[in-house]
């Protein structure tokens, strides 16, 4: 027998100017005492809860791992027409997995000293295979310059994709931008940028390869069906250990974790659905990142540049939360996260940010969030050239560079794992902090530390600290690779 709830704020429509109706599994709303609060229930059956939802809290259920199916108002994913491609774009659309791949192919034949292509990962769906794509644009994209790295990535929840399609357009307005747009030029001349625009090929694709419609936010199994895995939890935790969730590494989270590994992220973002919010470390623990200031900084000059630059369409943009930022763990505990695995096993800095208060909007819309973000992704990447300490670490004695620690004596901590590594092969590092005046330490396994006193940082330009390391001894044997001394020894990709 059906009950149905009913209440009187609940029979005028303009109330809901604001909300959706949706509905979900009985069991998530009796279950989660703390869902209930954000919910106006419409109507209870034996089975599942029809309930409104304001849009400033569509994002709970996103953090808390909730399914939902969107009953109003309807989105429209809208595929792109045949026509789509890198040299005749259509952004009012979601691309086919085809269209996906060729676009990428056509940009590096286009500019193919700007960007290279490769594969993180293939997916686990053998019966309709797809796979993780990254792209790298630089000025001298063949060779790893002494350059900062940062890493764009998007949909590692399948049904979130706003930010799939906002990434594909900046690869291409990089590509066209650079020797017409100076900021644009001076981006890729200075940085090494990596984007990868759909982490979550399977979910996404889940219905069809020609559509989007039908996406789901977890990993499938290798026939193609749902795992229920999710790729925000499958990661290796700061707090929680090597497999938080009880579930084995997918080939998804796998080829991330020895993408990663290869690299050495100073900055990186991590595109999501289901708010509007910059979310920064940490997700699983309530303590407060030694750079909580700096991180909030930069997360706030991003929202900044969103409202700033929104359209109407898109209502109050980017203020969820505390005005468009929010620490993860005060919003929601998030345990397996990327973000946070970036940030501590990585020892780089990342963010997790909520481009879209609906996972997936309609196709029409995507024009206006690239307006919103355009700008803002572009202050993020600047972040690596302001408020940072920088240099080449080396041996002039051993005539190579070094991969060393940099430690900001009284700031940085070992439960953190807050410092920062230089490259061995180029020997540059990159130790992004809020303005300030440091003591600076520099080590090795087989050279005598450094320590630097009175380094100061601007907030508008980096602060370049080149050091030389005598060895103790015998020069050592430099391995080219992250050495196992700068990490702990259980975040080994098994």
């Amino acid at each position: 027998m059906r009950k149905i709830f009913c209440f009187l704020f609940c029979l005028a429509s303009t109330i809901y100017a604001e909300s959706y109706l949706i509905k979900l599994d009985l069991d998530s709303y009796t279950e989660t005492a703390k869902l209930r609060d954000y919910l106006k229930v419409e109507e209870v059956t034996p089975d599942s809860v029809k309930a409104w939802i304001g849009r400033r809290d569509i994002g709970l259920l996103h953090r808390m791992g909730i399914d939902y199916e969107l009953l109003f108002p309807e989105t429209e994913v809208t595929s792109c027409p045949n026509t789509f491609s890198f040299a005749n774009p259509i952004w009012n659309c979601y691309p086919t997995y085809q269209q996906y791949v060729d676009f990428l192919n056509d940009a590096v034949a286009a500019y193919p000293g700007l960007i290279t292509l490769e594969k993180i990962a293939d997916s686990t769906n053998s019966v309709r295979p797809h796979a993780i794509w990254v792209v790298k644009i630089s000025d001298n994209v063949a060779l790893n310059e002494p350059e900062p790295e940062v890493f764009l990535s998007s949909s590692m929840h399948g049904d979130e994709l706003a930010g799939y399609v906002l990434l594909l357009r900046f690869i291409r307005e990089l590509l066209t931008g650079y020797g017409n747009d100076a900021t644009l030029t001076a981006l890729v001349d200075d940085t090494e940028i990596w984007i990868a625009p759909l982490t979550n090929p399977d979910g996404a694709y889940y219905s069809s390869d020609t559509s989007v419609s039908g996406a789901i936010r977890y990993y499938t199994t290798s026939s193609g069906s749902n795992s229920w895995v999710d790729p925000n939890r499958n990661f290796p935790d700061p707090q929680d250990g090597m497999h938080p969730d009880g579930n084995p590494y997918w080939k998804e989270t796998e080829g991330m974790l020895n993408f990663a590994r290869k690299r050495n992220f100073v900055i990186s973002a991590n595109y999501h659905g289901g708010a509007e919010v910059v979310n920064y470390p940490w997700d699983t623990m309530p303590q407060d990142h030694v750079d909580t200031n700096h991180f909030i900084s930069f997360s706030s000059e991003y929202a900044t540049n969103a409202q700033n630059d929104a359209p109407s369409s898109l209502g109050n943009y980017m203020t969820d939360l505390n005005n468009g930022i929010t620490n993860g763990y005060d919003w929601y505990e998030v345990n397996g996260g990327r973000q946070d695995y970036q940030t501590y096993f990585r020892n780089g800095r990342e963010v997790t940010i909520e481009v879209s208060s609906i996972k997936t909007p309609s196709a029409s819309l995507l024009p206006d969030y690239w307006v919103a973000n355009r700008n803002a992704i572009v202050s993020l990447i600047k972040q690596v050239g302001k408020s940072v300490i920088k240099g080449i670490i080396y041996s002039s004695q051993c005539s190579s560079n070094v991969r060393a620690k940099v430690e900001l004596v009284g700031h940085d901590s070992a439960f953190h794992n807050s410092y920062v590594y230089s490259q061995h092969d180029n020997g540059d590092y990159y130790r992004m902090v809020n303005p300030g005046t440091y003591t600076v330490s520099f080590s090795a396994p087989g050279f005598n530390t450094v320590i630097y006193q009175g380094i100061t940082v601007s907030s508008s330009t980096a602060t370049v600290l080149n050091v030389d390391l005598d060895p103790t001894g015998y020069c050592p044997i430099i391995i080219d690779d992250f050495e196992d001394w700068q990490i702990p020894m259980w975040n080994i990709v098994e």
